[in-house]
């Protein structure tokens, strides 16, 4: 059996980390902004985009866990602020 060395493992663990917090922080950074114009509407998209990539992609269940709660968060903070909701889902085919 194929077995990580031990700093591979400490570089996997960090990774899976990684993305777990990156979900966290980006639902934190968009609810800490509301109503101001630190994320454009461009930018609060993007962040949309970026959880939706790592929820289709990623099978670790922690990481997809830690998005959502971001992704939910990032979603809730745009439908709250209805200029930005308006011209997303104004752009929307």
């Amino acid at each position: 059996e194929d077995f990580l060395s031990p700093e591979a493992q400490t570089i996997v663990t960090a990774s899976w980390l990684t993305m777990k917090e990156v979900g966290l922080l980006v639902g934190a950074l968009s609810s800490k902004t509301k109503h101001t114009d630190l994320l454009s509407g461009d930018a609060l998209k993007h962040l949309g985009e970026h959880l939706i990539s790592v929820m289709l992609e990623v099978k670790h269940a922690g990481a997809i866990d830690k998005t959502r709660i971001g992704l939910t968060t990032l979603c809730e903070r745009i439908l709250d602020d209805y200029d930005v909701a308006e011209r997303n889902l104004s752009a929307l085919p």
